[in-house]
This record gives C-alpha cells, sequence and structure tokens, in this order.
C-alpha cells in the first residue's frame, strides 16, 4: 500500500488568526491568485500549509479545479501528496470532484496514483464514486468518465482490492453502474495496446542502434523510454 505525506498543519495553523486562516482556504478554493499571493507576501511560505482538519489549501485547491493556485502553493512549499484527516490526497479530491485536466496537473508534479486511504480506498476509486454511491443514481457525468480513463491510463489499477476486499468493478456492479466497468475495460485494453506499441519501437531502434554501432558510425538516442505504470506494469 501507498503511504500518503502529511504536513504539521495543526502547528502551522497555529501561527494564524483564525479568520486568515479561512480567508486562505476560501481563496485558493475560489482561484484567487492575487489573493493566495498577497497572503504569501504578507504572511510568509509557512501559510501554504495552514489547514482545518488537515485540508489544507492544495487540497481545496485541487477539489475546485484551480491548477493556477495549485501552481503557486507547490512554488512556496506545499506538499502535492499531503493527506487529510480523513486521509484523502490533493488527487483524490480532484478525481472525485471529476476535473481531468486538475488529474493530469497534479499527475504531471508528481502527484502519487497509487495512494490510498487508511480504509484502502484508492485515487481511482474515489474518481468512480457518484452522488452517494446508491443505486439507481442516473447517467455518471463525462467529466467522471474522461477522469476515470486518464487515470487507468496513467497507471491506476482496478484490480486492487479495498480493505474490505472489494475491487473498483466490483462497487460499480453494486452501485449499478456496470457500463463503467465496461469503460474500464476498454481504457485497460487501450493502454496495454499503447504500451505493447512502445516495447516494440524502443526494440526496434535499439536494434537500429546497434546496426550503426557495428559499422562504427553513433547511434544518437531516438524516441522514448517506453512507459510502465503500477508496480507491476500493464494490467
Amino acid at each position: 500500500m501507498s503511504t500518503t505525506n502529511t504536513f504539521n498543519a495543526a502547528s502551522a495553523s497555529a501561527s494564524f488568526a483564525e479568520e486568515v486562516i479561512a480567508a486562505f482556504l476560501e481563496q485558493a478554493r475560489n482561484g484567487s491568485k492575487h489573493g493566495i499571493q498577497s497572503a504569501i507576501a504578507k504572511h510568509g511560505p509557512a501559510i501554504v500549509h495552514v489547514a482545518r482538519n488537515g485540508k489544507g489549501a492544495i487540497a481545496h485547491a485541487s477539489e475546485t479545479g484551480r491548477t493556477g493556485i495549485i501552481e503557486i502553493l507547490l512554488q512556496h512549499g506545499a506538499d502535492i501528496n499531503a493527506a487529510d484527516d480523513d486521509g484523502k490526497t490533493p488527487l483524490m479530491h480532484a478525481a472525485q470532484m471529476g476535473h481531468p485536466d486538475m488529474l493530469a496537473f497534479l499527475l504531471d508534479y508528481g502527484a502519487d496514483i497509487h495512494a490510498e486511504t487508511p480504509n484502502g480506498l484508492s485515487v481511482l476509486r474515489f474518481a468512480t464514486h457518484h452522488k452517494t454511491n446508491t443505486r439507481n443514481q442516473g447517467r455518471m457525468p463525462e467529466r467522471k468518465k474522461e477522469a476515470i480513463r486518464l487515470l487507468v491510463d496513467r497507471g491506476a489499477d482496478p484490480r486492487k482490492p479495498d480493505i474490505n476486499g472489494l475491487t473498483v468493478a466490483e462497487v460499480l456492479k453494486r452501485t449499478g453502474h456496470a457500463n463503467i466497468v465496461m469503460l474500464i475495460d476498454k481504457a485497460v485494453a487501450s493502454r496495454n495496446e499503447r504500451l505493447e506499441r512502445e516495447r516494440l519501437q524502443a526494440l526496434e531502434e535499439m536494434k537500429k542502434s546497434l546496426v550503426m554501432m557495428r559499422k562504427g558510425l553513433p547511434a544518437p538516442i531516438t524516441g522514448k523510454k517506453p512507459a510502465t505504470f503500477g508496480k507491476n506494469g500493464p494490467v
């Protein structure tokens, strides 16, 4: 199980007045770059660590899709994998709200796609949450579907069970979303096909390089290393 990082939010928050904390978190949630930058200039970079119930500015910004705010917070020392009191990371907040652009942004900045809460809920599991996870919830929004596709393509493992032994697919079937299981299966197949193409391309480039080396010719490195996702490779 991947572990999530925690920052000393209680200590950081104790250094600031409650109204300062409330305003900073609200500015992060609403996407006020000016407000965030002004607060950091006035109070110092330690303010990026303030939180309520362990939920800091980076989590609020992730939940509302404010990539510009995240960038400012990271520049001043915020932890992209910091978990709140429920064990949810910023990536999980973005996944649950269905923000594919934010998910891509966080992953590009090093967010842990394999992070889990203490009860074994994965980032992908949060992406598949829809309303209250009861039956007859209606259609899942397209942004949530796109978030699921993106996470699977980036290496989220739909086979990983939670603390109760339930996989994402099993939870979706129980909540009347078998169609989303099909979406995940297609995303997995597409990812595996892409990985295989990249592997074959890398092998072909390696063969060409060896031929050039044997002829005494320079063999520049071309292409890119095949992508690998997850701890066990393709699903």
